[in-house]
C-alpha cells in the first residue's frame, strides 16, 4: 500500500491518507474480501496505489491495464482521491473500494463499483460520507438504483445497504459473495472487450429469485423500508442503519387526511426503473370495522408495485401488504383493514420496469402513476 501526493500536498495528509487506507484495506481483509493482488511494480511498489489528486468525483478507480496472468478477468488498479475533500477518510475508503473492485471484476459497470464502494465505506464508518449521492438518492426516491443512481452510482449504496441488513444482518457476506458470483473470465477468441455477464444484476436476479420470491418485488419492499431512515429511523429503521442525519428522510409526495376522502392524488414524479414514491393517508375518524381501497393507476410499459404499510400513532409500522403486480394492466388494488390502532397508512408505489436494469446504460422507462383512495365501512349500525 503507497499513498502519493500531487505537488502542493502536504505529507501530513498523505500520512493521514494512509492511515486511512491501511485500515480500510484490513478492514475489508477481515470480512474476507481478497486483498490488492500486485501490480508489477507500477507506482514504485507491489502494492494499491492511492493518489492524491484533484478529480471532481473526489473519489474513483483507474486502471494500468489488464492482468494477463490470471485464470479469473483482473486489472491492475489504482485509487485517485481528492486531496482536500473535507472527509478524506470517507473519500480514501471510497477510492480503495472501488480500485478493488475494478481489480476483482473488471467488466462490471462502473456505476456498481461506486454504489458497492459506497456500501463498504458505510459499512466502515456508520455514515454515507465523500460527496452527497446517498442524500440526493434518498431526496429524489424516483430516481432508478445502480445507472440512474446519484453521484455516479454511488447512491445505490442505500439500496445495497438495506439489502444487506435483510439478506446477512449487516455483516456484508452477501455483497461479498454477490461480487464473487458475477465474476468470470472472458473466452479466448472473443472479438473485443471483456465478457460482461453474468453482471451483479443478473446475480443478484439469480439469487433472490428462488421459488416464488422476485428481485421486482425485493427491491419495491426495500424502497418501502427506506422511508424510515433518516428523521424517521425511530419507527422502524434497520438497526445497521441508525445514525444518518435527518436529510436522509425521503419526502412525502402526497398526504391526505381522512376527511378528504374519496380522493385521487395528482400523478406521481417521474419515476426511474425500480425507482419509487411515498404517501401517507390520515385515518383518525374513519368509522368501526372500516378499510380502506387503495388503487394504483399507472403508464403503460412498465409493471408497477404496491406497498401499503400500516402505522400508528407514533408512525412505528404495524404491519405491511403487497399487490401482486399484473404485467399485462399497469394498477393495482389493495384493500386495508383499518385496526383500531391505525391512524396512518404508508402508500409505496414502485416502477419495477419490465426487463432487468442494465447497469451501463440509463434505462428510458421512466413513467409515472397516481393513487385512487377511499373508505369502506361493513358495519351496518
Amino acid at each position: 500500500m503507497a499513498v502519493h501526493g500531487a505537488p502542493g500536498v502536504p505529507a501530513s495528509v498523505v500520512d493521514a491518507a494512509l492511515g486511512h487506507a491501511e485500515a480500510f484495506l484490513a478492514f475489508l481483509t477481515a470480512g474476507g474480501w481478497a486483498g490488492p493482488g500486485s501490480d508489477g511494480g507500477r507506482g514504485g511498489g507491489a502494492g494499491l496505489d492511492v493518489y492524491l489528486t484533484p478529480t471532481a468525483r473526489l473519489a474513483e478507480a483507474a486502471t494500468d491495464g489488464l492482468d494477463r496472468v490470471t485464470y479469473l478477468d483482473r486489472m491492475y488498479a489504482y485509487a485517485r482521491v481528492a486531496p482536500a475533500p473535507g472527509d478524506l477518510e470517507a473519500c480514501v475508503a471510497r477510492g480503495v473500494a472501488e480500485a478493488l473492485l475494478l481489480s476483482l471484476d473488471p467488466a462490471e459497470a462502473e456505476a456498481w463499483r461506486r454504489a458497492t464502494a459506497s456500501a463498504l465505506a458505510y459499512r466502515w464508518l456508520g455514515r454515507f460520507a465523500c460527496g452527497d449521492g446517498a442524500q440526493r438518492q434518498q431526496a429524489e426516491p424516483g430516481r432508478g438504483w445502480i445507472a440512474e443512481a446519484a453521484d455516479d452510482g454511488a447512491g445505490g449504496g442505500i439500496l445495497l445497504a438495506l439489502l444487506g441488513e435483510q439478506r446477512d444482518g449487516g455483516s456484508g457476506r452477501f455483497l461479498r459473495e454477490l461480487w464473487q458470483l458475477a465474476r468470470q473470465r472472458t473466452w479466448e477468441g472473443q472479438a473485443e472487450g471483456l465478457r460482461a455477464g453474468p453482471d451483479l444484476w443478473q446475480a443478484l436476479e439469480a439469487v433472490t429469485g428462488a421459488g416464488d420470491r422476485r428481485l421486482e418485488d425485493l427491491v419495491a419492499r426495500l424502497n418501502a423500508a427506506r422511508f424510515f431512515l433518516g428523521s424517521r429511523e425511530a419507527f422502524g429503521a434497520p438497526p445497521g442503519l441508525l445514525g444518518l442525519g435527518e436529510d436522509m428522510a425521503p419526502p412525502v409526495a402526497f398526504a391526505v387526511g381522512f376527511a378528504a376522502l374519496p380522493e385521487h392524488t395528482g400523478p406521481s414524479p417521474a419515476l426511474g426503473p425500480y425507482g419509487a414514491t411515498h404517501g401517507i393517508v390520515e385515518v383518525r375518524g374513519a368509522p368501526p370495522e372500516s378499510r380502506l381501497r387503495v388503487w394504483l393507476r399507472g403508464e403503460h410499459g412498465v409493471e408497477w408495485k404496491l406497498v401499503v404499510t400500516r402505522l400508528d400513532a407514533t408512525g412505528r409500522p404495524l404491519g405491511r401488504r403487497e399487490a401482486t403486480p399484473d404485467p399485462a394492466h399497469p394498477r393495482a388494488y389493495l384493500p386495508v383493514e383499518l385496526t383500531e390502532e391505525t391512524t396512518h397508512v404508508l402508500i409505496t408505489a414502485a416502477n419495477l420496469s419490465h426487463r432487468l436494469p442494465d447497469a451501463d446504460l440509463e434505462d428510458p422507462h421512466v413513467r409515472a402513476c397516481k393513487v385512487i383512495l377511499d373508505v369502506v365501512s361493513d358495519r351496518l349500525d
